[in-house]
């Protein structure tokens, strides 16, 4: 069963369970969403931050009011989603790379919109 499986696989890496609150959980998806969507503007594959809103509103049910979550990056600071991201690198880098874009723009107090 699945609990057997993730209790063997953390013994194994030898990780123990973590206590996460709603907003921890929350913070942890809307960073990788929002590093890949950084990530994807780095190489070129996306246009623009409001592109990746926009295919995330449509294809992951993200409220149109609200915008997706390169827009809510840029509400909340790209400051502190980089800050975050970067404490997340720092716990697991190999599952967390901190784009490089994400990086200059939160160095430079820009946003996602303003490039």
């Amino acid at each position: 069963d699945m609990l057997r499986l993730l209790s063997e696989e953390r013994a194994a890496k030898s990780v123990s369970p973590h206590p996460y609150l709603t907003q921890d959980l929350q913070d942890r998806l809307l960073c990788a969403l929002i590093n890949e969507g950084a990530h994807l503007l780095e190489e070129g594959i996306a246009s623009s931050a409001f592109d990746i809103d926009v295919v995330m509103m449509h294809g992951l049910g993200f409220p149109r009011q609200k915008g997706g979550p390169m827009n809510y990056a840029d509400r909340r600071s790209l400051f502190e989603i980089h800050r975050l991201t970067s404490q997340f690198a720092a716990e697991d880098p190999e599952v967390w790379q901190v784009s490089k874009l994400l990086a200059q723009r939160a160095g430079e107090r820009q946003t996602f919109g303003q490039g």
